[in-house]
C-alpha cells in the first residue's frame, strides 16, 4: 500500500503499483534465513536479521511521513478539510502516531533529539504537526538506520507545486 504512495513498488523500487520493493527484499531475506536454519547454519541467521530489521522500518517511516503530511495539510493548520474533532482527523492522527511509535526506538538509537521531534509532532492529539521537521528528522538519520532515501521514496509532487497531491479520500468509518 505505501509503495503506491511513495513510488517504491516493483523489483526496481521505482514503480507506483505492484508489490513493494521492500517486501520483495524481505521475502528474499526470509528465504535465506530459512535456508540457513534448515541447513543447521544457525550462526548465519544473525547477519540476515541485521539486514531485515532496517528493511522493516521502511514502511513505518513511510506511514509516519504520509500521516504527518495528511494531518498537517488537511487538519486545522492546513486547509481544515479535516476539522478538529472530525473522525478523519482523529483516525489519521492515530495512524501517524502508531507508525511513528513503532519506528521511534530505531530513530532514538541514532538521534534522541530527532526522535523527540518526531514523537512530539506525531503524538496522539497533535493536530498541527510540523511535517517538514518530521521529514528532516527522519531523513537525516537514514544512513544510521541502515536505509536510503531511494528505499523510502517520496510523496509525488504535481508539476508546478511545492506540496504533494491531495491523498485519496479515506474510506468512511464502519
Amino acid at each position: 500500500k505505501r509503495c503506491e504512495n511513495f513510488g517504491t513498488c516493483g523489483s526496481s523500487g521505482t514503480e507506483d503499483s505492484g508489490t513493494s520493493k521492500v517486501n520483495l527484499d524481505l521475502f528474499a531475506q526470509f528465504e535465506l534465513a530459512q535456508f540457513h536454519l534448515l541447513m543447521g547454519q544457525c550462526d548465519q541467521v544473525r547477519p540476515v536479521l541485521e539486514t531485515v530489521v532496517p528493511l522493516m522500518t521502511i514502511p513505518l517511516i513511510q506511514g509516519t511521513l504520509r500521516y504527518a503530511y495528511k494531518v498537517s495539510a488537511y487538519g486545522p493548520a492546513g486547509d481544515n478539510s479535516n476539522a478538529a474533532g472530525s473522525d478523519t482527523l482523529l483516525k489519521e492522527n492515530a495512524e501517524g502516531a502508531t507508525f511513528a511509535a513503532a519506528m521511534l526506538p530505531f530513530l532514538h538509537a541514532c538521534s534522541p533529539t530527532d526522535a523527540a521531534t518526531v514523537a512530539t509532532n506525531m503524538a496522539i492529539g497533535m493536530y498541527t504537526p510540523d511535517r517538514m521537521a518530521v521529514k528532516m528528522a527522519l531523513e537525516s538519520n537514514y544512513a544510521c538506520m541502515g536505509i536510503t532515501g531511494a528505499q523510502v521514496g517520496a510523496l509525488p509532487m504535481p508539476p508546478g507545486s511545492s506540496s504533494p497531491p491531495p491523498p485519496p479520500p479515506s474510506p468512511p468509518a464502519p
